[in-house]
């Protein structure tokens, strides 16, 4: 008696897929293999066959390698030594290698210096192409980093460094990026004194010898003027009251810091006469020759005390006509070249300033 052997299989093998490595968030942000097992209890498997996303089935070979970023589709399949076909198994495999991008931008702009001189704001902005972003974090100077959610404003005084990233589904962090904001919202300091001391009225045979001191703690100093009537003066440097007009005057300081702060003070003072500062006056000029000699001086002090008796003894009218007579007698010198012309003008002035607000 003989017998066949008949071997049956119509069960179509069993196929699983699994991916290896750790994922966020179902991302990944490294390349990775995906790995596809069968099983058939009859027959056994004759092959596994795969297709990645729009390419050929081929011959599986122990794993797939995801290296595409995005998403991948990989279809898998199995057949056993009968002939029988699984249906198709599909997993959908996503990979982000790339980090977030990250831009920050200023609400409003600094000057050329770098420096603001009111509260800045800025916003920052972040994209990623392919999980998409899972959040975006701020550190400012010595603080922790915190989420950003809306755009910051920074109203402390100073340089404060901002630093920024973001992080993507898939875990990718951005490298951080920094900006620094630059902060001075306070003018300078000025500090305008008058031979040290306050700002003071002066007699015309005096000097006048103005300091200017400016100084920013935060930004710096960017320029400083000193003026006197509007004209520019340097600081420290002595002026002859003589050669101002008598009266009222004004001198000016401006500052500006990095920032665009701009600080100014502003005095007045009086430019003053005497008869004592007359007789200072004609000696000062004779030391320097522009009173001819010394008996012209003489002559010329002769009239000024007389007229100075006769304001010592209550009679103004007197001492004004002796003064007129001195303000001749400075003409006809200035004219025959015994007082320069510069000297009389001077004296002449001082002379009428006397008769018009002193001596009436």
């Amino acid at each position: 008696m003989k017998s066949v052997t008949v071997q049956l299989d119509r069960t179509a093998p069993s196929v699983t897929g699994a991916s290896v490595g750790e994922h966020k968030n179902g991302w990944y942000d490294q390349d990775f293999n995906f790995a596809v097992a069968a099983t058939d209890e009859n027959s056994g498997v004759a092959q596994i066959e795969v297709k990645l996303n729009e390419g050929d089935w081929t011959t599986y070979n122990g794993s797939i390698s995801i290296t595409q970023e995005g998403l991948n589709t990989v279809e898998y399949r199995a057949t056993d030594k009968a002939g029988n076909v699984s249906v198709v198994q599909t997993s959908e495999l996503r990979l982000d290698k790339t980090a977030p991008s990250t831009e920050a931008s200023l609400l409003n702009g600094a000057n050329e210096t770098s420096w603001n001189h009111q509260n800045v704001t800025f916003a920052i902005s972040a994209t990623d192409t392919n999980s998409g972003l899972a959040s975006t974090e701020v550190k400012i100077d010595d603080a922790d980093w915190v989420l950003y959610t809306e755009p910051v404003t920074i109203s402390a005084e100073g340089i404060h460094k901002i630093l920024y990233r973001a992080t993507d589904l898939a875990g990718n962090i951005a490298s951080a990026k920094s900006i620094t904001v630059q902060l001075d919202k306070n003018a300078p300091a000025i500090k305008l004194t008058q031979d040290g001391g306050a700002i003071h009225d002066v007699f015309a045979d005096g000097k006048l010898l103005f300091n200017l001191s400016v100084t920013d703690a935060v930004s710096g100093v960017s320029s400083q003027a000193l003026t006197l009537d509007d004209q520019a003066i340097t600081s420290g440097a002595a002026i002859d009251a003589s050669t101002l007009t008598l009266g009222v005057h004004t001198v000016k300081a401006t500052a500006v810091d990095k920032a665009g702060n701009v600080s100014e003070v502003s005095y007045t003072f009086l430019i003053d006469t005497n008869l004592l500062t007359v007789q200072n006056l004609m000696e000062n000029f004779a030391a320097t020759g522009e009173v001819k000699n010394k008996g012209i001086l003489t002559s010329l002090e002769a009239k000024l005390n007389t007229a100075q008796k006769f304001v010592e003894k209550g009679k103004p009218d007197q001492a004004a006509k002796h003064l007129q007579d001195l303000k001749a007698t400075l003409s006809s010198y200035a004219n025959n070249g015994n007082v320069s012309q510069h000297a009389a003008t001077v004296l002449n002035a001082n002379l009428e300033y006397l008769l018009t607000h002193v001596i009436k």
